[in-house]
């Protein structure tokens, strides 16, 4: 419980299954000349980092690698455990990385999310936003979940969208994605579903079946972008 501060410089290095679970705010007062990592003891992946307050957190230059190991914390439709947890409050994640892992990126519910400078790479998943607010800049997503080259169908999409964040006054929230890369999936680039989203200045190449997947509802609008090698283009 409480609040966590991890120094620049600092290795975390945890047990196989174990999760770290703050209901406070997260710091991480990394640098780019001394970042942080989060990292497993063993071939056999750690949990996740979960922050289940109304706190906002804030990640500065920190890497997670070799997580997502705890399948009782599963979540969302792709049935694996995100590296990063959030239930409400705010994340802000600048310069860093989330990579190497059996687990998805990010698993999010009811939050707001800001992540820039961020690499996501070979993870079952990039992430699931279910109704939050995201705002993406400067992100390289790539090789979902590795880069095998063979599609598994398992749902293995860039990002998967779901609903719409409503703030406290009663006004949805767009997530928005700019001047981001998508490349090499074995599923969807961005699977919209029911989301309201603004794509701008994204490239996206080479996922098994659609670059953009837009169903159910709400609006998603592509801006400036390339959308390329992919099975189909837009859904």
């Amino acid at each position: 419980d409480g609040a966590l501060r991890i120094s620049p410089g600092a290795t975390v290095i945890i047990a196989p299954g174990v999760n770290i679970e703050v209901s406070g705010a997260v710091t991480t007062l990394g640098t780019q000349e001394l970042p942080i990592l989060f990292t497993a003891e063993s071939e056999k992946a750690w949990g996740g980092l979960r922050l289940i307050g109304h706190e906002t957190c804030e990640l500065n230059h920190v890497f997670f690698a070799h997580g997502g190991g705890d399948a009782s914390k599963s979540f969302g439709h792709s049935d694996s455990q995100p590296l990063i947890r959030l239930k409400a409050g705010q994340l802000n994640m600048n310069s860093g990385a989330v990579v190497d892992s059996p687990g998805k990126a990010f698993g999010c519910t009811t939050a707001r999310i800001e992540l820039d400078d961020v690499l996501v790479a070979r993870v079952d998943t990039g992430g699931e936003l279910d109704r939050c607010a995201a705002q993406i800049q400067h992100g390289h997503i790539s090789e979902i979940p590795d880069g095998d080259g063979i599609a598994e169908d398992d749902d293995n999409d860039g990002i998967y969208l779901l609903g719409v964040y409503v703030d406290e006054d009663e006004f949805p929230v767009r997530t928005e994605i700019r001047d981001s890369f998508f490349f090499v999936g074995e599923d969807d680039g961005i699977d919209h579903n029911d989301a309201f989203v603004l794509v701008e200045r994204t490239w996206i190449e080479g996922f098994a079946h659609e670059g953009v997947a837009a169903s159910v509802g709400n609006s998603i609008s592509i801006i400036d972008s390339v959308i390329r090698g992919c099975e189909q283009g837009v859904e």
